[in-house]
């Protein structure tokens, strides 16, 4: 996760715009695998084992689902974060506010939202299920 959250602002820096959103994206998203991962893994399963069964059967989306399901996303929230992990890929207001403040906003919302999900993370790994 580091790395992606390091290259998009290596990209940011060199003004590759939709690179950096891809990066950040590309963060959240494994961000929000790794934990359905984590939670779905077996104790007694190494995490690479684990790892390499699921990642072809598990995508995003699906991952997302799965968190709804054991109650660490509520509805609402898991259509959030589907829908922060696809911010760009609509298009949309880019093209009227320009690539950088587009790929600015985009990288920033993806932040934000990576530290809610961490932070609601280290809450349910101590037992809160608020």
């Amino acid at each position: 996760m580091a790395y992606h959250a390091e290259q998009s602002d290596a990209a940011a820096r060199d003004g590759y715009w939709h690179a950096a959103i891809n990066e950040a994206r590309t963060f959240f998203e494994v961000l929000v695998i790794n934990i359905a991962l984590e939670e779905e893994r077996s104790p007694e399963e190494s995490i690479a084992t684990f790892r390499k069964q699921m990642e072809a059967h598990r995508g995003f989306p699906s991952c997302c689902r799965y968190l709804e399901e054991i109650g660490f996303f509520r509805h609402h929230e898991r259509l959030m974060v589907q829908h922060i992990g696809g911010l760009d890929l609509a298009g949309g207001p880019r093209q009227s506010l320009g690539e950088e403040p587009w790929s600015r906003l985009v990288r920033q919302v993806v932040c934000a939202a990576g530290q809610c999900v961490i932070r609601r993370y280290e809450a349910w790994k101590s037992g809160c299920r608020c």
